[in-house]
């Protein structure tokens, strides 16, 4: 961006109207392509992040399961 500025500067004075337009250009595709960059990392950020809470509720459940379970025998070798 910074090398298509100045390359306008030099062919133009630096008050040029072609100088800000070409400035105005590329900061405005810059900015989209941003734009763009984050959004599509934050589509992933969500799935990852639903899929690993998913993971951790299944988890949970089923150490609670197997707690209950490993209590439940111990009670019946104990009688």
């Amino acid at each position: 961006m910074r090398q298509t500025v100045a390359a306008a500067a030099a062919a133009a004075g630096a008050n040029s109207q072609s100088v800000i337009a070409t400035f105005a250009q590329e900061h405005s595709s810059v900015a989209a392509s941003t734009s763009a960059t984050v959004s599509a990392s934050s589509v992933t950020v969500t799935s990852t992040t639903t899929t690993n809470a998913r993971r951790t509720a299944v988890t949970s459940k089923l150490e609670k399961e197997n707690a209950a379970v490993c209590e439940g025998s111990s009670r019946n070798a104990i009688q």
